[in-house]
């Protein structure tokens, strides 16, 4: 397991993510601080996701498939998640680089 979904995982158990379709609001309301998208999304889910975080200035990173987001938030099917935590973007972020 990768520390990524470690803490995807952490993220999900305390409630600090969203998925969805409260996904595009939170990102409207600037609640959240990171969006990861599965890197086997479609094109324009890819894209509608990459231009709402760049017009509010939220980062947005391509990472795993469906299968490990979904695995990693222990829900089903995911395509995108954010995550509401500033410290724990802030983790994901340090990984990812």
């Amino acid at each position: 397991m990768s520390t990524v979904e470690g803490y995807l995982g952490i993220a999900a158990r305390a409630r600090k993510t969203v998925s969805g379709a409260m996904l595009m609001e939170a990102v409207r309301k600037k609640r959240v601080s990171l969006v990861l998208v599965a890197s086997d999304a479609s094109d324009r889910t890819k894209k509608q996701f990459q231009d709402k975080c760049t017009s509010y200035q939220i980062p947005c990173l391509i990472w795993g498939s469906i299968n490990e987001i979904s695995m990693a938030t222990g829900m089903h099917m995911r395509v995108a998640v954010g995550i509401l935590d500033r410290g724990l973007a802030k983790n994901i972020l340090e990984c990812l680089k």
